[in-house]
């Protein structure tokens, strides 16, 4: 068992690599949908930015709380686009996960991967997710799908 830990937690730092390149990648296009772009005053929007660095946990700066609670908000908010609003799903899910809530993080990684199928951050962050449970036949197959889609 202690084998596995030490490989997932490689798996971990690798995928919170991968979540920042695609956080400071939607935080350069946080902009809510077309249709409300007008409506949002440029004050949301820094707060939208904010929120999206606690809510990937931008630099390890925040505690799994922090981070849920701000991808709650982005979540909730109604106003990201659809990647973004993936991105949120898998960063709250990282961080449900980090703190042993393995069940609800299987449920943002899928509503993640419902929203953005081509995510293979999502994909192996869920597989992780159901081999703390215990459930091999599910992670192996949802780290394979990840490998397809962003090799290791």
């Amino acid at each position: 068992m202690r084998a596995l830990q030490g490989w997932r937690v490689r798996t971990n730092a690798r995928a919170r690599a991968a979540l920042g390149m695609a956080a400071m990648a939607a935080c350069l296009t946080l902009a809510p949908p077309p249709a409300r772009a007008q409506d949002v005053p440029d004050e949301r929007l820094a707060e939208m930015k904010r929120q999206m660095n606690a809510c990937v946990n931008d630099r390890d700066s925040y505690d799994a709380e922090t981070a849920i609670a701000a991808c709650a908000a982005l979540i909730d908010s109604d106003l990201l686009s659809k990647d973004n609003l993936a991105v949120a799903y898998a960063a709250r899910g990282a961080a449900l996960d980090a703190r042993g809530d393995h069940d609800q993080a299987i449920a943002d990684f899928d509503q993640a991967i419902r929203l953005n199928p081509r995510d293979g951050f999502s994909y192996r962050a869920r597989g992780d997710a159901y081999q703390a449970k215990g459930d091999v036949t599910h992670a192996n197959a949802d780290h394979a799908r990840a490998d397809k889609l962003s090799p290791p």
